[in-house]
């Protein structure tokens, strides 16, 4: 389940959004459910970078290093989510220059660590015109939780739309919304 909460700076809820992932593998035994395993955070090296993982039982994500970008996240053998979720507003008066724009990112920090049984990964970074860090907490569950905590680094703007931008699979074509 990818669950994203939307607060005020005081911590007031102003909209919640629940996106349900469950799938079985097709193949299961019969008999009981697999217990959940242990996440395991495991630091691979490639010919495309450095990258941390996150491995639990039917799931697993991996953090680039050097862009603080998703570099993938499946779960029973099916992406999951194409990126992580990004903040998206829209100003008034320009409907087709969302920002931020994705071509500006540029991280600073990404740091992944056990948290009990949960995994926590923390990424900085910033666009042109916003600066923050996004919070992932992943269960053994395969539940991710993200938070996003940013402010606005140029001048004031009035926006039309608040929220985050997800990139699904194109299979995923459920949704649930509640207020």
């Amino acid at each position: 389940v990818l669950r994203i909460s939307l607060t005020d700076v005081n911590g007031m809820g102003v909209d919640e959004l629940c996106l349900p992932f469950e799938h079985a593998p097709a193949d299961a035994p019969p008999g009981d459910a697999a217990a959940k395993s242990p996440l395991v955070i495991r630091e691979e090296y490639t010919l495309t970078g450095h990258a941390t993982r996150i491995i639990g039982g039917e799931f697993e994500l991996a953090l680039d290093q050097d862009s603080g970008q998703l570099r993938r996240c499946v779960a029973f053998g099916e992406p999951a989510l194409l990126e992580l979720p990004a903040p998206h507003l829209l100003p008034s008066g320009a409907p087709f220059s969302p920002l931020p724009d994705r071509a500006t990112w540029r991280v600073q920090t990404v740091a992944v660590q056990a948290a009990g049984e949960d995994v926590r990964a923390v990424v900085t970074g910033a666009w042109d015109r916003l600066a923050g860090r996004c919070e992932l907490r992943v269960t053994p569950a395969g539940e991710i939780t993200a938070t996003w905590d940013f402010e606005n680094t140029g001048p004031d703007v009035w926006v039309r739309e608040v929220g985050l931008r997800l990139a699904l699979p194109r299979t995923f074509d459920r949704l649930e919304w509640s207020r």
